[in-house]
């Protein structure tokens, strides 16, 4: 989606630079945290006819299936530049991100109006004979991983209170991000495809400030985007269109210096 990547950057360069007449500080801000990533309720369309083994009948084209993804606590990192304003507590700042989430599970495979979970993954495979692993055990060994960037412009108010050196502070933002998706289940290559996204935020936290230019923050924040829809294939070779959610809850703590 180059058209969001442009949005943003023209939307972050305004924000960010203003005018000199309108800039107090600018500053840079680095972040890191633990991102806690949402279950995500996968669904997918089949584009092609895909015949299951052991005689289970056929995917065919334009056929629903859907399954759940669990995830691990994954990491974040951002760097920002911002600037603050002559019209009160507000300041707005460009940002760019990293997270990461390993998989934890998958599970609950729907498929022909069934769960597939007991059957035998020989199905999947498109076997005669069975293998003698379901897939349910198939897809609880679920190697990979759901890693985005993201480019962001966020808007703060910090309020102010009677302790000079603390600010709670409230944020929003918006912006794009690239969301790549890799499913393994067992070391069966199924995802590995990405898609770029509209994606927002909301922050809340407490900054302190250690000197008049350097500002220590913890906070947390919620991010979500676009569900991504990405392609299948691989190992399994089953050719369809995969809707995967991204909703994050990331707790963070920050390093700012102003200049």
């Amino acid at each position: 989606m180059p058209k969001y990547v442009m949005l943003a950057t023209v939307a972050g360069a305004a924000l960010v630079a203003g005018s000199t007449a309108q800039a107090q500080d600018y500053y840079i801000q680095g972040n890191v945290g633990a991102v806690f990533m949402g279950d995500s309720s996968n669904s997918g369309d089949v584009n092609e006819n895909f015949v299951l083994g052991l005689d289970q009948g056929t995917l065919t084209s334009d056929a629903a299936y859907r399954f759940e993804s669990d995830f691990e606590i994954g990491g974040f990192f951002s760097l920002a530049i911002g600037k603050t304003t002559s019209y009160g507590p507000f300041r707005s700042e460009l940002e760019f991100s990293y997270s990461r989430n390993d998989v934890q599970d998958h599970d609950d495979l729907q498929a022909l109006g069934a769960d597939l979970s007991g059957l035998d993954v020989g199905a999947l495979l498109g076997a005669e004979d069975e293998v003698g692993v379901t897939i349910g055990r198939v897809l609880e060994d679920a190697q990979g991983e759901v890693t985005t960037i993201a480019a962001m412009v966020n808007s703060y108010y910090d309020i102010t209170v009677p302790n000079e050196r603390v600010h709670p502070y409230v944020g929003v933002g918006i912006g794009v991000m690239r969301i790549n998706v890799e499913y393994d289940p067992s070391g069966l290559d199924f995802v590995d495809d990405d898609e770029v996204n509209f994606a927002y935020q909301a922050m809340l936290g407490v900054d302190y400030d250690l000197t008049d230019t350097r500002v220590l923050h913890a906070g947390f924040r919620y991010r979500g985007a676009q569900t991504a829809e990405v392609s299948t294939g691989g190992t399994l070779g089953l050719d369809s269109d995969l809707d995967v959610d991204v909703d994050q809850f990331i707790a963070e703590i920050g390093y700012r210096v102003s200049f």
